[in-house]
């Protein structure tokens, strides 16, 4: 069900500060006029010695997030690879994530116009300033060019929308308007369609379709590691080939881990950064600031600490492309978390459990880093496999149809079945969308 969302009372304004220094202001005069507070960075009293935590928790309390983006990536915190800008939109993403229309209020100056130009030009000019080399600002130019992709490729999800502005005028009256719009409930009650729309199936219902082996596998494995007091945590891998219903699978998993009644944390893509960023990343989702780096000792009390009021799962949904990605997580994050925890004060009540998610299929396992989940000697500092995702067949559909919809008649489940599996060897990701499509859901 979709999350009840208040009026718009407050906003968290996220943008680059020196270069939006002027629509940041005529964002702050117009929308305090509506009247709604606005958040800026500039305006804090009480500056703290962790300012990803204070950004964090400000951007938390309000009612919505304003992201204005621009041509300049920003300051980096130390401990960190993404700007401010883009941790907190990453932050916004996250805690808004269970509401089908979230209230992120994204605005992006159209390609050529006066406000593009003006800010390139003063993002240009601070670059300069900041990074006298050119090839340090160039990475620098990249970098934003990626996370803007970043931006409008999420923005493409369904109840959420970029806005695009060609001047000052343009950019305030968008964001007065979608506040106004908001607040008369025109935006939030849209929110309600998509729960009856005709054919909408949840991703945890698709990702369980077929998919009996690996949790099985997992569910085993999980019993012999709550039975071992010397193992405090596995982790897991789910692979196939790539787009071969990964995503889905992640969002069963979530559902499963929410009704074993573990803590879910769900960390994000991970492109090239290595072990030190998934220490990080791990750090991030449970609260641990790290100005001066990665802290593995840190991470592991943190962890030992939560482990005690119940049990964790952890899904990270990629770790790249590099060839070596798998033996770097186990060489480089997992085995140093688990010496770690094991030299931490007692045994905690409960376990973690990691799952990664790859979008290859799996090479021969190596026995030293990867072994096949389920083994009767199972090394838990080793990566454990889970079976490989496969196609779906109509056995696998007709069989959820019979669990899930049960007002359908078998005629009906066999034909359905038969239409969606017929995927001519493409991924399971069009056996969704064929389900989809059906539009038997919401009856």
């Amino acid at each position: 069900m979709p999350v009840p969302l208040p009026e718009i009372g407050s906003l968290f304004l996220s943008a680059t500060a020196r270069d939006c220094e002027t629509p940041r202001k005529d964002i702050k005069r117009a929308v305090e006029k509506i009247p709604v507070l606005i958040t800026l960075q500039e305006d804090w009293t009480n500056p703290a010695a962790y300012v990803e935590d204070v950004c964090r928790d400000k951007l938390t309390a309000c009612d919505g997030y304003v992201g204005l983006f621009g041509h300049r990536y920003g300051w980096t915190p130390p401990g960190f690879q993404e700007s401010i800008t883009e941790l907190e939109f990453r932050w916004a993403t996250h805690h808004w994530r269970a509401c089908h229309t979230p209230p992120l209020f994204l605005f992006i100056p159209r390609t050529g116009s006066e406000a593009d130009l003006t800010l390139k030009a003063s993002a240009e000019a601070i670059l300069a300033e900041e990074f006298p080399d050119e090839a340090v600002r160039e990475a620098s130019r990249q970098k934003q060019t990626a996370f803007k992709a970043a931006v409008v490729a999420w923005a493409g999800g369904p109840g959420r929308l970029i806005n695009p502005f060609n001047d000052s005028i343009d950019l305030v009256a968008g964001l007065v308007s979608t506040i106004h719009h908001w607040n008369q409930k025109l935006i939030r009650e849209a929110s309600d369609g998509p729960r009856g729309a005709i054919g909408r199936i949840p991703d945890s219902e698709l990702g369980a379709i077929g998919r009996e082996p690996q949790m099985q596998a997992l569910k085993r494995a999980r019993r012999t590691v709550n039975k071992q007091a010397d193992t405090l945590a596995a982790a897991f891998l789910v692979h196939g080939p790539e787009n071969w219903g990964q995503l889905q699978f992640a969002q069963a998993l979530v559902s499963w881990g929410q009704d074993e009644e573990m803590i879910v944390l769900t960390g994000q893509p991970l492109y090239g950064h290595g072990s030190a960023a998934l220490t990080l990343q791990l750090g991030a989702l449970l609260q641990v600031p790290s100005l001066d780096g990665p802290d593995m000792g840190r991470l592991a009390a943190r962890l030992l600490a939560r482990l005690e009021e119940s049990p964790l799962l952890v899904i990270l949904p990629s770790l790249g492309g590099a060839p070596d990605r798998l033996g770097d997580f186990v060489t480089g994050f997992w085995r140093p978390l688990l010496d770690a925890l094991a030299a931490g004060p007692g045994t905690p009540a409960h376990r973690l459990l990691c799952v990664v998610i790859d979008h290859t299929p799996l090479a021969a396992p190596a026995d030293d880093l990867i072994q096949p989940a389920g083994s009767a000697a199972a090394d838990f500092r080793c990566l454990q496999a889970l079976p490989e995702l496969t196609d779906l067949t109509d056995e696998d559909v007709e069989a959820w149809l019979e669990e899930s919809c049960r007002k359908l008649t078998a005629p009906q489940r066999r034909a359905i079945a038969a239409d969606a599996a017929d995927a001519a060897g493409k991924p399971p990701v069009y056996v969704y969308n064929r389900l989809d499509l059906n539009g038997f859901w919401a009856n």
